[in-house]
């Protein structure tokens, strides 16, 4: 604490009247240092000189201290006989901020202060204190009409923190919003809208000032708070229809707004929305769209009859509307149907946009939408699309589809084929026939659309498998991705397709079911039985698939470990990975493992050691074959190996042991790794691995330093510290 506050806080006492009102002013620019003389500040509020009182009070709120009650006592002072003591004291209040919520109602009180300079502080303090009670907020909205500006600007100002629960004084807002003040009108109707839906009693007394005023803001602000109170401010739905022809841009949309926020409850206002979305504002355009929008089905009647407007700008208008309300726009159908013969080919587009949109709905304007993709084959690709979203409904217009992916438009042939597809299973047959005998543009959009359609289109499995060896890659490929489409239906007539003689058709098959996944097994029969195919190419995909599977295949291991043994390196090494990736299911094939791990191929030795790694399970038989792999290499084997021998644990560690002075240094780095990694139960190597701190190889010593303390077990007499100097000379 500050040496001079004590001297200070006594001349508080002072005889004098200036020393002790200096003496406030000093401890007030001590600031918060000066916490230790707040007693002696709240006494001096009860001084008997006016100045000394007043810089008291300013000293306690630059202290900032809210201990021993001094907001209680500074709020005290709002009732004070002086003005400038009731001013400085709601001044200190707003200092203390949210710390001062408790006086907010007394510090409301004073926005009717006889005083300018009292109402000002006290306006400001509001603003910095933050949300008003529901008692202030009723001050503030009167004290929004006083004569003094800043008073006026202060409490406006509060009023933007106000929040929803100023419903409790609804009834008095209500009042004020026929104070002759417009100001005060302005800043009711302003709460008015925060509190939102709960204050439907308002709506009367919005709906007076709405229709009555000659003030925009008033009349904006009336209809923002009938939008805000929502669907309960149906009743005031006449209103705002008046308001959608008002002079002012603002209030026009303001009122669609209102509307759409109302929802339903304001159908009777479609005609007139209807009108404005010709209005000269873009803004007020767009709203009156989004109203008629939110109504749904309840804004038909009137979009129907702007439909039949001779204004082409509305009729566009609520026809693209219509069709936004997609299957809501049901009833509209058959005046759509008539609008495809309309003259105004932008509103004839429209229409067949909004009969896509309607979907199913739509399906008694399939013939009419079929004659117009009939007299225009090639420019019509929304009339497609609109027969591709009604679905299956538009099979009827299949024939006219089907010749438009003959178009010589890319557009009209890629909409054709999604139209197809959509439509689904009856469109399979005409589409086989496409696939088989058109062009070639129209060939690959029919097998693109038997695939957007999937299993239904199983039936044209044979069809795709034969296109698989199209000339065409491009189109190949693209029927091998149909067939995984189709899915389960598919599979087995593309595994009995690997039974072909031609090798290219089975690498580019294979692939396919490959990508197929697991989602294949469910043909894992048929798979082990390739297995035994004749043939090296299809064994080593039956191979493949089977590790595709991962431990599902199980049931495969059998099969798979006999194929260990086959004469082609190819297949064994897809057999082994297989079982690697079947995992600890495979611990059966361990032993036809363990024979690969002498194969002359030094891949599949590589191979093998990874699966048995993989496997994990009852593979200490393995440690023997595994530790020659080591001793043999290639170094990419020896890996392997000792990642295996890891995975083994504690069995292998003498083994490993054995293996510390291998000539290679990457083995060696690899076999302290794996005793490193196995941890405490390779304790026994510790001795030998210390000898490796001496290596010649550096990465080897830091690898030896390393495994040291993974393992967590030193010679009594080792020097941990002079371990780690050795391994890094």
């Amino acid at each position: 604490m500050d040496d001079r506050i004590p001297d200070l806080v006594q001349l508080l006492n002072d005889d004098v009247p200036v020393i002790r009102r200096e003496a406030a002013v000093a401890l007030g620019r001590l600031g918060a240092d000066a916490d230790g003389a707040v007693g002696g500040l709240l006494r001096a509020l009860e001084d008997s000189d006016v100045s000394v009182r007043r810089q008291a009070v300013l000293a306690l709120g630059k202290i900032g201290s809210d201990e021993n009650g001094v907001i209680d006592h500074i709020a005290a002072l709002l009732d004070d006989e002086h003005a400038r003591i009731r001013a400085s004291a709601a001044y200190v209040l707003g200092i203390y901020a949210d710390r001062a919520a408790p006086a907010i109602d007394h510090v409301a009180a004073a926005l009717d202060d006889p005083s300018d300079e009292v109402r000002r502080d006290a306006a400001l303090a509001i603003r910095r204190i933050g949300p008003a009670s529901p008692q202030a907020v009723v001050r503030l909205v009167r004290a929004c009409g006083d004569r003094d500006y800043y008073v006026r600007t202060y409490s406006s100002d509060a009023l933007q923190l106000t929040d929803s629960e100023a419903v409790g004084v609804l009834g008095e807002l209500i009042e004020l919003i026929e104070s002759p003040d417009p100001r005060v009108r302005i800043q009711a109707v302003n709460v008015i809208t925060k509190i939102g839906p709960d204050a439907e009693a308002a709506v009367p007394a919005l709906v007076r000032l709405l229709t009555s005023s000659n003030v925009t803001a008033e009349r904006a602000g009336a209809v923002g708070a009938l939008g805000s109170i929502g669907p309960a401010a149906a009743s005031a739905t006449a209103a705002l229809t008046i308001a959608l022809s008002d002079e002012s841009i603002g209030v026009r949309k303001r009122a669609a707004n209102a509307l759409m926020d109302i929802g339903s409850g304001a159908a009777g206002a479609g005609d007139a929305l209807v009108n404005g979305l010709v209005d000269e504002s873009e803004g007020v355009r767009g709203a009156c769209a989004s109203a008629l929008r939110s109504m749904g089905a309840d804004s038909l009647p009137a979009l129907l009859r702007g439909a039949a407007n001779e204004n082409p700008a509305v009729k566009e208008a609520c026809v693209g509307i219509v069709g936004d309300l997609e299957e809501a726009a049901a009833p509209a159908v058959g005046m759509l149907i008539e609008l495809l013969d309309d003259p105004n080919e932008r509103v004839e587009r429209l229409a067949v946009d909004a009969l896509g949109r309607t979907r199913d709905k739509a399906s008694d304007a399939v013939p009419a939408l079929a004659d117009i993709l009939r007299q225009y084959p090639d420019t019509r690709p929304d009339v497609a699309q609109a027969l591709g979203r009604i679905g299956p409904a538009a099979a009827p217009a299949i024939p006219v589809l089907i010749a438009s992916l003959q178009s010589e438009e890319d557009i009209m042939r890629r909409r054709s084929a999604s139209a197809l597809g959509m439509i689904g299973r009856p469109a399979v047959k005409p589409l086989m026939v496409v696939a088989r005998d058109g062009t070639p543009e129209a060939r690959s959009e029919a097998v693109r659309a038997i695939g957007l359609i999937g299993e239904d289109a199983f039936a044209a499995t044979s069809l795709l498998i034969s296109i698989v060896s199209d000339t065409d890659p491009y189109l190949a490929d693209r029927a091998g991705r149909t067939l995984r489409g189709i899915g389960e239906r598919a599979y087995p007539e593309m595994l009995d397709s690997m039974k072909s003689d031609n090798l290219a058709f089975r690498t580019l098959m294979s692939e396919h079911l490959i990508a197929c996944g697991k989602k294949l097994q469910v043909e894992m029969d048929r798979v082990v039985v390739l297995l035994g195919d004749k043939r090296a190419d299809v064994r080593v995909t039956a191979a493949r698939l089977l590790g595709g599977f991962g431990d599902s295949a199980a049931p495969a291991v059998a099969a798979l470990a006999a194929a260990v043994s086959d004469d082609v390196d190819d297949v064994r090494l897809a057999a082994i990975a297989a079982l690697g990736r079947i995992g600890a299911p495979a611990s059966s094939a361990v032993p036809e493992l363990i024979v690969a791990l002498g194969d002359e191929n030094a891949f599949v030795r590589e191979s093998s050691a990874h699966a048995i790694g993989q496997i994990r399970i009852d593979t200490e038989a393995a440690i023997p074959a595994l530790a020659e792999v080591m001793r043999i290499g290639p170094v990419s084997a020896c890996h392997q190996a000792a990642w295996a021998l890891q995975k083994i644990g504690a069995p292998a560690v003498p083994s490993l042991v054995r293996l510390i002075e291998h000539p290679d240094p990457s083995v060696r780095w690899d076999v302290i790794d794996a005793l490193g990694k196995i941890g405490r139960p390779a304790a026994s190597a510790v001795p030998a691995i210390r000898r490796a701190l001496k290596d010649s190889d550096e990465t080897v010593r830091r690898e030896a330093a390393w495994a040291i303390d993974a393992i967590g077990i030193y010679e009594e007499t080792e020097d941990p510290s002079a371990t780690s100097d050795d391994a890094v000379k």
